[in-house]
């Protein structure tokens, strides 16, 4: 039997992994910048209608003690976060129109 990739009552969005659960802030910014504004708007779609279910679920469960599942749909989430602003104020564009090549952006934590 295959692990779960989302926590039950997920599996809708599983169809987004593993592409989608990047790990990284970095990761997330690339795949919102290379991918196609269907895609943006599909993750976008999905995810911000069950969004309010996702926070929900991740906040019973401690940040550090997450299961491989919960640490997905955290990413997920993240990953939506990432592309709002493309879809909502860009119409999809993966990058800022007339702005900046974001290459030379580096992110420090």
């Amino acid at each position: 039997m295959m692990e779960r990739q989302l926590p039950e009552g997920f599996e809708a969005l599983e169809r987004f992994g593993p592409k989608w659960f990047a790990d990284t802030e970095k990761q997330r910014h690339r795949l919102r910048t290379d991918s196609s504004p269907d895609d943006l708007n599909d993750l976008y779609e999905a995810v911000l209608e069950r969004f309010d279910e996702i926070c929900a679920e991740l906040d019973q469960h401690p940040l550090t003690e997450l299961s491989v599942a919960h640490q997905n749909l955290l990413n997920l989430a993240l990953s939506f976060m990432e592309v709002s602003l493309a879809v909502e104020a860009f119409k999809g564009a993966g990058k800022v129109p007339f702005g900046f090549d974001t290459e030379r952006w580096e992110v420090h934590f």
